[in-house]
């Protein structure tokens, strides 16, 4: 019945070839009604239409210990790689599924090679279509952007740029999950214990003033929305790390605008406490690595935030 059904949803696509993969015919099918083609579906194969709710409905998409299931080649995975060249197919698809059992739904979600939490990579996934998906994931529980087998918040803030379409997406997450989620990391990277903050400010082109890019946006943003990822610490070749001494190693200049606004937007966030707190195997304390770095402009913001001097020990 599976192979039935994908035959009903290729025949909607004009003058398609039999021969042709399905994958290949996706652009050309229409947005259709799944729910009519399997009430089809199960009348031409004598199902009553009362035993719609029955487990052979739900058995056409996703049988139970299918290898297929999690086959990038099964196609549910064709219609969900098919957004870009069918967006209506693939919310329509979505839609069904969800609509049609939440238990399913998730399970579908969950499987990492369905790859859902795409919609966020992806800048042609608009905004009403991210927050249809957004709203599915919270109603189901299945939490895919925090999915340890596929990090997508990690690998979006590793990067250099940050899109203005992700950052309007990390926004939305914030606002449905609340801002921990930036604390989130994955266990299966390398850079697993750097925060989704630490990680742009490490990797990301930060000094960039492109007014389309909306770096300021974006820093202000990753900076201000979960003040407690700043101070959370990560292992790199140089040393220990986190937001602090990142912004420490990375903006130094007292006349540059934005190095300025970096350290305080940063540093604002920066307590008493946290000066004299041992950071390091060493027993130094965060004002000993100050007063090593040499840094003029974080040594001046903390001196006089705090109305106190540092011993500049560079020399």
């Amino acid at each position: 019945m599976r192979e039935k059904f994908v035959d009903m949803i290729r025949n909607l696509a004009p003058m398609a070839d039999p021969a042709l993969e399905f994958s290949s015919i996706i652009e050309n099918i229409p947005s259709c009604d799944f729910t009519k083609l399997f009430e089809r579906l199960l009348v031409d194969h004598g199902v009553p239409t009362e035993s719609v709710h029955s487990d052979i409905y739900d058995n056409i998409i996703w049988e139970e210990n299918n290898p297929e299931n999690d086959d990038s080649d099964s196609f549910n995975n064709d219609l969900m790689r098919c957004y870009n060249t069918n967006p209506s197919l693939y919310m329509s698809f979505l839609s069904f599924i969800f609509n049609r059992n939440k238990v399913l739904a998730k399970k579908m979600f969950l499987t990492t090679k369905f790859r859902l939490a795409d919609c966020i990579y992806n800048d042609a996934v608009t905004k009403n279509d991210f927050e249809t998906i957004l709203a599915y994931d919270i109603a189901l529980g299945s939490d895919i952007f925090r999915n340890k087998g596929y990090d997508v918040l990690h690998n979006i803030c590793r990067a250099a740029i940050i899109s203005p379409m992700k950052l309007y997406k990390m926004k939305k997450l914030v606002l449905a999950y609340g801002p921990d989620i930036m604390l989130w990391t994955s266990n299966n990277s390398i850079s697993s214990s750097q925060t989704n903050v630490s990680n742009f400010l490490y990797s990301g082109y930060i000094a960039i003033t492109d007014p389309w890019l909306k770096v300021d946006e974006t820093l202000d943003f990753i900076i201000n929305v979960c003040p407690l990822a700043l101070k959370k610490s990560f292992d790199a070749r140089s040393g220990k790390l986190n937001a602090y001494t990142i912004v420490m190693q990375r903006c130094d200049s007292e006349t540059d605008p934005r190095d300025q606004m970096i350290v305080h937007n940063v540093f604002q966030h920066f307590y008493l406490a946290d000066l004299h707190t041992i950071y390091n195997s060493k027993g130094q304390t965060f004002q000993d690595l100050v007063g090593e770095s040499g840094n003029p402009l974080v040594l001046g913001y903390l001196e006089k935030k705090f109305d106190i001097r540092i011993p500049n020990t560079s020399a």
